[in-house]
């Protein structure tokens, strides 16, 4: 057994140039497949970052809106007291979600997620802090990192959306959305500048210990003809299902074929360097080695 690897060992590297390119063609097929199937994955696993992370049971929005990322939803801001008196519900948090574009500097006009929510209830904010405060304070912004990064925004830096200033108080992290990426401020700071005033995009849901979801979502659906209740799987589904239907084909097509491409490549690589050893197979071979080896 050992002059056999032995045998194999200097075969191989007689030509030292030759393995190298052979192992690096190997070595990059398996990346590009790796990071076509990471990409992927992590599309499908962001779209649904908002939802699982908002501390929420149920989302409550406009009837007709299936999800959060392609529906428009607006909703009277009064209709939180009603929804809160439904039984089985603890607490109402009435958000703001709308895409904005924030100004940098004189040029810069980055496109966000802005979401606007209730300080006090700390629902639907940031979810993971890199620097700063999560809780924004009046005329403060909370944005994601790689939006501060590629904006050169830091802490104490000032945007704009809509006309009105907001100073960077807080950097999230894994707030990012493919090309966009998420910001949060109070509630009522964007309060009557992205939606008309007293009205809010979803109300988040918060049951009480023991309270059945599926019949606190009956109940809302049934009392309110005007607005449409999901339990957050539910809105979490339907978001990457709006995600799978818009970008993950093209990536899924780019991943086959990048697999294709490098199952092939390997393929050719180990059966260009086995055919060229035929003769010293066949050696081997005479002198006794059994086939396994």
């Amino acid at each position: 057994g050992g002059d056999v690897v032995s045998i194999a060992a200097r075969n191989l590297l007689r030509d030292r140039t030759r393995a190298a390119m052979s192992a690096g063609g190997v070595g990059f097929s398996i990346m590009l497949i790796l990071v076509l199937a990471g990409t992927y994955d992590g599309f499908y696993r962001q779209a649904g970052l908002f939802t699982e992370n908002s501390g929420a049971d149920l989302f409550v929005g406009q009837a007709g809106v299936i999800d959060t990322l392609h529906s428009f939803s607006i909703l009277p801001l009064n209709l939180t007291d009603d929804v809160s008196r439904v039984s089985g519900v603890e607490r109402v948090c009435a958000i703001i979600s709308r895409t904005v574009e924030l100004h940098v500097g004189d040029s810069d006009h980055p496109k966000a997620i802005l979401v606007g929510y209730n300080e006090s209830h700390g629902t639907a904010g940031p979810w993971k802090m890199l620097e700063g405060r999560r809780l924004p304070g009046r005329g403060e912004i909370v944005v994601d990192q790689i939006m501060a990064r590629k904006n050169g925004l830091s802490l104490g830096s000032d945007v704009r959306i809509g006309g009105r200033e907001f100073r960077v108080a807080g950097i999230s992290a894994e707030t990012n959305m493919f090309i966009m990426q998420y910001a949060f401020v109070r509630y009522e700071e964007i309060e009557g500048l992205v939606l008309p005033p007293a009205t809010a995009t979803y109300f988040l849901v918060t049951l009480s210990p023991g309270a059945d979801a599926g019949r606190v979502q009956a109940d809302i659906n049934e009392r309110f003809p005007g607005v449409q209740a999901f339990t957050l799987d539910e809105i979490t589904t339907n978001n990457r299902n709006v995600i799978s239907g818009l970008f993950l084909p093209i990536l899924l097509t780019l991943y086959l074929i990048g697999f294709v491409i490098g199952i092939t490549v390997i393929g050719l690589t180990v059966y260009t360097a086995t055919m060229e050893r035929q003769r010293e197979y066949g050696v081997l071979k005479a002198i006794g080695s059994r086939n396994g080896n």
